[in-house]
C-alpha cells in the first residue's frame, strides 16, 4: 500500500486540509474517510452526509465512487473538493 497526500478543500466550511490516502482504497471509502477526518478537525462544524462527491478541483469532474484512488490517477498534490 502506498500512501499519497492531497490537498482537500471543503467549501462547505471554507477550509482546505493536507490529507494521507491509502491509493489501494476506493474513492467511497476515501470520502468516508475525508468527512471523518474533517469533521474532527473542524470540532463538528462538518457534517457527514450520505450524498457526498469527491470532485477534482481542476477540472470539476466528480469521481467515481466504485474505483481506487490509484485508478483515479489521484497523486501526490492532486487538489480535490468535497461536496
Amino acid at each position: 500500500m502506498r500512501r499519497i497526500i492531497a490537498e482537500v478543500h471543503v467549501p462547505i466550511i471554507e477550509e482546505q486540509y493536507d490529507i494521507f490516502i491509502p491509493n489501494n482504497k476506493s474513492i467511497k471509502t476515501v470520502i468516508k474517510l475525508f468527512e471523518k477526518v474533517i469533521n474532527e478537525l473542524s470540532d463538528g462544524c462538518y457534517q457527514i452526509k450520505p450524498t457526498t462527491l469527491l470532485y477534482n478541483k481542476d477540472t470539476g469532474i466528480p469521481y467515481d465512487p466504485l474505483i481506487t484512488v490509484k485508478d483515479a490517477n489521484i497523486v501526490n498534490g492532486t487538489k480535490l473538493v468535497l461536496l
